[in-house]
């Protein structure tokens, strides 16, 4: 497994690639089977709000089909496919939740990026302003929505265009561009004004702007060879979190994953020891 969620200090789940549930905070797991159509899928992106937890699955490598998104409510009960929110050729993909929005990004084999919105009458197909396929989105409220459009890369450094959408994804502005180090990775939305963005290449890096995307610096550095960046995201405005590394780092002769916190919005990072 390589994620981890809980939804509260029972329900949990661990994904990436095969899938597997705790109901009693971790003292017991089982493996769950997402009905997904026909054999070889893999749970890539898991969220849980409001009782309820998505997952998406798509076709492990070598395998062929689309992607989908299931539900189910956080305690247990029975996975099953939402309603319009299957992509075809799907490959990757993420899922973002905030109360009772939600946002599904899924790039597929054609090289596009399928972004659908959680809407009362169920899911609706709307448009990102990227032009090439993307993962990078994160929402903090049901209506402010961040992405960020990887362009060109060379020698460690990536153009990334920040958009923002103030209505849940129906339309996007161009908020600015974030520095070029590293190539892009991730991204958090901590409010309407904090956005980080992780990226690595020669090194790992946190670049941050606290004015709505408009000015950037670069709040975390880390030369270890370019790590890669985990699970970045906020819970609250205030404090955030992200893992460098991986566990095979170490086995590759880099250094052990590290958790790195901040608790003044994104403008410092730490690491915490365990």
């Amino acid at each position: 497994m390589s994620e981890l969620r809980f939804a509260d200090a029972s329900n949990g789940w661990a994904f990436g690639p095969d899938l597997y549930s705790t109901h009693d905070g971790g003292g017991h797991w089982q493996r769950e089977t997402l009905p997904a159509p026909g054999a070889g899928y893999a749970a890539v992106s898991l969220e849980a709000s409001g009782g309820v937890v998505f997952a998406l699955a798509v076709p492990r490598s070598g395998q062929t089909g689309p992607a989908v998104l299931f539900r189910q409510p956080v305690a247990g009960g029975g996975w099953s496919a939402e309603p319009g929110a299957t992509v075809p050729g799907g490959q990757r993909g993420r899922v973002v939740l905030q109360g009772a929005a939600g946002w599904l990004a899924v790039v597929t084999s054609q090289g596009a990026t399928a972004f659908l919105s959680r809407q009362a009458d169920g899911w609706q197909r709307r448009s990102l302003p990227c032009p090439m396929p993307t993962e990078a989105l994160s929402a903090s409220s049901t209506t402010d929505l961040v992405v960020v459009c990887g362009g060109a890369g060379a020698a460690g450094s990536q153009e990334k265009d920040v958009y923002v959408s103030h209505d849940a994804g129906s339309t996007f502005g161009l908020a600015g561009h974030a520095p070029l180090a590293g190539d892009l990775e991730d991204v958090a939305f901590g409010s309407p004004t904090t956005i980080v963005i992780a990226a690595a290449s020669g090194a790992s890096v946190l670049h941050g702007s606290f004015d709505g995307g408009r000015t950037w610096s670069t709040v975390a550095q880390e030369a270890s060879g370019g790590l890669p960046w985990r699970d970045l995201g906020f819970t609250d405005p205030t404090h955030a979190e992200v893992i460098l590394g991986t566990a095979a780092s170490q086995f590759a002769g880099q250094p052990p994953s590290q958790l790195l916190m901040s608790s003044d919005g994104g403008h410092t990072w730490a690491a915490l020891s365990i």
